[in-house]
């Protein structure tokens, strides 16, 4: 008889048998046992694992992150745009709020299974910088587009350099009885500890821009010094307003 994926038996024994080259993102969407991250502890536990599974395929995933990484640089570089690498400030939080049973989600690379930057994420973040910091909406549609024309900029995701190091935080939810509507936010209430993943400060990623058709390398230097000072100043993923996501220009030695 065949069983299903999510009995528990056979889901121990799929995930058993994963080695070095196992995409780490996928057991991380598809084969958290339902049955036993119920708890904080099982979830930390769970995201735990993780980690340590990123740590043991860095070397195998390194050298196909090496040539992705070759090979998008050459695309770019071909088309005019602009490579350049930045680094991790602060803990770096992408996907937080997808759905996953744990209850905080993690972006992964679907085929490479390590963490990145979507395009469309750093592209949102310059745009909030243009339009809220700087207060240039014009620019920013100049830029980035509208609904009803493409902008001068292509903007790629942002891959790892090399396979960064995950590290385990956590949210202290004190009062939970209040948030829920059932009482008030009193001091003797238990704080329900939420685990969630990040990629730890010190990680460095590839920044790559390109113009789009019909525009010189010329529009991406000058809008590559406001992203820079945007992803500096304002950061991007989850939790920037109390310091999380910022990056700093890696500069060429």
């Amino acid at each position: 008889m065949t069983l299903p994926l999510y009995q528990r038996t056979r889901l121990k024994q799929l995930v058993a048998r994963a080695d070095k080259t196992s995409n780490i993102g996928l057991m991380f969407e598809r084969f958290p046992n339902l049955h036993e991250v119920a708890s904080p502890d099982a979830k930390r536990e769970f995201l735990e694992d993780i980690i340590k599974r990123m740590e043991g395929s860095s070397g195998y995933v390194t050298k196909v992150l090496r040539a992705v990484n070759n090979r998008m640089d050459a695309l770019v570089e071909g088309i005019g745009g602009i490579c350049r690498t930045v680094k991790t400030v602060s803990r770096l939080i992408i996907g937080l709020g997808q759905p996953h049973p744990t209850e905080t989600g993690f972006r992964w690379h679907h085929t490479l299974g390590i963490p990145y930057v979507p395009g469309s994420s750093l592209k949102g973040a310059f745009r909030a910088w243009l339009e809220h910091y700087r207060l240039d909406t014009k620019t920013a549609n100049e830029h980035l587009g509208t609904q009803e024309r493409v902008g001068h900029i292509i903007f790629f995701d942002m891959l790892p350099q090399n396979v960064p190091r995950l590290e385990l935080d956590v949210l202290n939810v004190h009062y939970p009885e209040y948030y829920r509507g059932k009482g008030d936010p009193v001091d003797y209430s238990s704080p329900i500890p939420v685990f969630f993943l990040t990629v730890a400060a010190g990680s460095k990623f590839k920044l790559r821009m390109a113009p789009a058709h019909g525009h010189s390398k010329d529009t991406c230097s000058e809008v590559l010094t406001e992203v820079l000072k945007a992803l500096e100043v304002m950061g991007l993923g989850g939790k920037t307003a109390v310091g999380y996501g910022r990056f700093s220009e890696e500069q060429a030695r």
